[in-house]
C-alpha cells in the first residue's frame, strides 16, 4: 500500500511541476519490491524518460516472467526506439507471454527498426502463433 500511495504523489507532483519526474519515477522502478514492484513498472509506462527507459531494460534480464513481460510492455512508448534492441532479444526467449509483451511494445513504438523487428519475427520466428502476432501487429501499423 505504501508504494502505491507513493506512486499515487509522485504523478501528482509531478503535475503539479514540483518534482523532476523521470529521475524519481525511474528510482520508484529501481528501489520498489515485492508486489508492489509490478504496480511501478506498470505505472512507469505512463512516464517515458531515458532514465525509466534504462531501468526497465535492466529488468529484462530477470528471471521472473511476469517481471519481464511487464517492462517489456512498459518499454512500448511511441518512439522509444532505444528499447527496440532489447525487445528483439526478448523474441528468442523461450516464454510466449514475453514475445507477445515485445511484440506489442514494437507495435506501440512504431519506428522503422520496430517495425523492422516484427517483419523479421514475421517471416522467420520458429513459433507459428509468434508470426502470426508479429505480422497482425505489422497489419494495424500499415
Amino acid at each position: 500500500v505504501y508504494k502505491r500511495q507513493r506512486m499515487g504523489l509522485l504523478v501528482e507532483l509531478e503535475r503539479r511541476g514540483l518534482v523532476d519526474g523521470p529521475p524519481r519515477w525511474a528510482a520508484l522502478v529501481r528501489t520498489t519490491r515485492g508486489e508492489d514492484r509490478l504496480a511501478a513498472v506498470r505505472a512507469s509506462a505512463a512516464h517515458p524518460s531515458e532514465p525509466v527507459t534504462a531501468e526497465l531494460v535492466s529488468l529484462l534480464e530477470s528471471d521472473d516472467d511476469q517481471l519481464v513481460a511487464a517492462a517489456a510492455v512498459a518499454l512500448g512508448s511511441p518512439g522509444n526506439d532505444a528499447a527496440v534492441p532489447s525487445l528483439a532479444k526478448l523474441l528468442g526467449t523461450k516464454s510466449a507471454r514475453v514475445r507477445m509483451a515485445a511484440i506489442r511494445s514494437f507495435g506501440r513504438i512504431a519506428t522503422a527498426r520496430a517495425r523492422k523487428a516484427l517483419a523479421k519475427a514475421a517471416e522467420t520466428h520458429p513459433d507459428p502463433a509468434t508470426r502470426r502476432r508479429a505480422a497482425a501487429e505489422l497489419r494495424m501499423l500499415d
